[in-house]
């Protein structure tokens, strides 16, 4: 099942029976949840009566089944929700009583049983690489997974946060607000609402990058980009600390290694046509970039200096054949770094 879909079915009252909210947006799966919340007990003083809601890696599934089976008190909807199921640790005897719950929930009209889990406790694999959990799954109830919204995604949902409350907006301010704010919703909302908050107590219309620079802070993220700059500029240390937190994050290594080369490529670029004469916004324009990217990268190519990209771009492939050889995954790009270091 897909979000729009979901969104179909709160709408309409169709939520009867199992769902699985799984992903990375986190933000989106606590919105949906309260979207569920809302629909089936619109009176908050009946959700002691009506919303149960549980933690914990190990599902208790008969606490589940007693509450699915218990008759509901002053209204017709019950909602059951489980956080941080551990469904990779799940033997064939939880399973049947996963199956068992799931059909509790399908078979008593105005059940709801929601289970919520992180991503490293929901090993699915893709769609059309399926795992074994996800074929399973997929049998007994709903699958929503909620992943990392990506920058036109984002901008059309700022760009409507924008437009509800009526503020005008420069036709740039989306993506330039998730270039300075980041990629986190939380983040983005909050910071969309100082804006419209700005905008309505003084009237400026439309709100341009001056004023998105004057009310909102600016990120750094832990990102791809992040760690090239902080390579570039011999600062092991905070390349170390981004790449633990993307490990944390249990970034792919390999998709991680592609994304530094990638940068490093665009940054070549933009250093060669720097050195050129070309000014900042020329080069955004004849590569087709973002101004806001265009100026970070611009930044880092003459800081740094087209040798000195050339030189990483050569450690990337050093780094690749270890990456693919390695006993450790992040391995190459733990020796990209140090090697980096040794000759700045």
């Amino acid at each position: 099942m897909n979000i729009k879909e979901l969104k179909e079915r709160i709408k309409k009252g169709q939520l009867t029976g199992a769902f699985l909210f799984g992903g990375e947006e986190e933000y989106l799966i606590r919105h949906y949840t309260k979207e569920i919340e809302n629909a089936l007990i619109p009176d908050k003083d009946l959700a002691p009566f009506a919303h149960y809601v549980y933690h914990g890696a190990a599902v208790d599934f008969g606490r589940i089944a007693d509450t699915l089976q218990t008759p509901s008190m002053m209204t017709e909807s019950k909602l059951v929700v489980w956080h941080n199921a551990d469904f990779n640790a799940m033997k064939d005897k939880d399973f049947e009583a996963l199956e068992e719950v799931c059909r509790l929930a399908c078979e008593w009209e105005g059940n709801t049983l929601l289970f919520i889990s992180a991503s490293s406790l929901l090993d699915l694999g893709t769609e059309k690489r399926p795992t074994k959990l996800r074929r399973t799954l997929s049998e007994l109830c709903n699958i929503v997974l909620f992943e990392k919204s990506t920058d036109a995604q984002l901008s059309a949902w700022l760009a409507r946060h924008f437009e509800a409350e009526g503020v005008a907006f420069a036709p740039s301010l989306p993506q330039d607000m998730i270039a300075r704010v980041g990629h986190s919703m939380e983040l983005l909302a909050l910071e969309v609402d100082k804006l419209i908050c700005y905008a309505k107590a003084t009237g400026i219309s439309p709100i341009t990058r001056k004023e998105l620079e004057f009310v909102t802070v600016s990120t750094v993220e832990s990102d791809a980009f992040s760690l090239s700059n902080a390579i570039l500029n011999c600062d092991t240390v905070a390349a170390f600390r981004y790449l633990g937190e993307m490990k944390r994050q249990r970034t792919d290594p390999i998709l991680l290694l592609g994304q530094i080369a990638k940068l490093y490529g665009d940054m070549l670029t933009v250093a060669l046509l720097a050195e050129s004469g070309m000014l900042q916004r020329e080069i955004a324009k004849k590569c087709n970039m973002h101004e806001y990217k265009a100026g970070l990268y611009y930044t880092a190519a003459k800081k740094s200096g087209a040798g000195a990209i050339k030189r990483a771009l050569l450690l990337c492939q050093e780094a690749d054949r270890t990456l693919k050889t390695g006993t450790s995954s992040y391995i190459g790009i733990e020796r990209l770094i140090a090697a980096f270091a040794k000759t700045p």
